[in-house]
């Protein structure tokens, strides 16, 4: 890249900022980072403190868009350079979702860290002019639908009768939803004449 009229392009310098933001320094910051797996949703949290310097009780809906979502808050504890002990807690999640894993990062001015995790809920200790960003993976379970076709002995031309199995599994984590439907289509000159299953409606009409 050079500019209009100058012919040594080195002679130019391009300077680029980035500005990034910190809270100030009597504020806390807790940021919830969320990764959804398989889909989207809206997740809840709850973030309580017991300490009265200020006391700390609210929820936050965290709604996914392609996998991410995040959710920052705010407050100023007035208990001075004492840790300020806050839990953040993911409600009961949407129906087919689990949480696969939960970590936090939250380094005070000492270089340790101050978190501990256990189930859905993180509990960190937080100071003025501090972050702590916590991490939660949701995984929404989905099925797996395989197909295997298998029968018994050799066929012959013109055989009738011959049967063969169509066997359905699901490998994956989640039930289906709504009705599923197998259709095989057979080679030119077989014709279907019965068909059944536990469990299925079949119909060969179309055969």
């Amino acid at each position: 890249l050079d500019h209009v009229g100058n012919p040594d392009p080195t002679a130019i310098t391009y300077t680029a900022s980035c500005t990034a933001s910190a809270p100030p320094s009597d504020q806390a910051r807790i940021i919830i980072n969320k990764t959804a797996v398989n889909g989207d949703d809206t997740f809840a949290y709850s973030v309580t403190s017991s300490d009265s310097n200020p006391s700390l009780s609210e929820t936050r809906n965290l709604t996914t868009t392609g996998g991410y979502g995040q959710t920052v808050i705010n407050f100023t504890p007035t208990n001075g350079n004492n840790a300020k002990t806050v839990t953040i807690t993911e409600q009961t999640p949407p129906s087919g979702w689990n949480l696969t894993s939960l970590s936090c990062v939250d380094r005070n001015n000492n270089g340790n860290d101050e978190t501990t995790v256990s189930g859905s809920t993180a509990t960190v200790n937080v100071r003025s002019g501090e972050v702590v960003t916590c991490f939660y993976t949701n995984t929404k379970q989905v099925a797996d639908l395989t197909i295997n076709k298998s029968h018994t002995g050799n066929a012959t031309q013109g055989q009738t009768g011959l049967q063969y199995t169509l066997s359905v599994t699901n490998s994956g984590s989640g039930p289906t939803s709504g009705t599923v439907t197998v259709t095989d289509t057979l080679p030119i000159g077989l014709t279907a004449t019965a068909m059944s299953g536990p469990g299925w409606s079949c119909d060969f009409s179309m055969q």
